[in-house]
Order: C-alpha cells, then structure tokens, then sequence
C-alpha cells in the first residue's frame, strides 16, 4: 500500500484497483463416484497477478 498525502483545503483522489480473484468449489470423487477423502488438490497460478501502476 502506498502511503497518501492529505492536504488541507485540497481535493484528494485515492485510485483503487481490483485484484483477480475467484473461488473455488465441489466434491473430489474416484472414477465409481465415491467420495475421496483425504485426496490432496494443488492449485497454480499460471499467469501474473500484480496490478497495474495508476495512470
């Protein structure tokens, strides 16, 4: 977070950007359909998620 500066009798505008996010969600099942317990899942991001210098 950058620090911002508040003047007196000036007029302050903070841009905010929004971060790629999601969820994730459901039931990890073997190849019959029964639950999977204990099943391990790994997830990787595959591209980059820094945002973007203010313009």
């Amino acid at each position: 977070m950058m620090p911002v500066t508040v003047l007196a009798a000036a007029e302050t505008t903070v841009h905010e950007l929004v971060m790629p996010h999601g969820t994730l969600g459901g039931r990890i099942t073997t190849d019959p359909g029964q639950s999977a317990p204990g099943a391990r899942v790994q997830l990787y991001a595959i591209t980059g998620g820094a945002p973007s210098p203010p313009c």
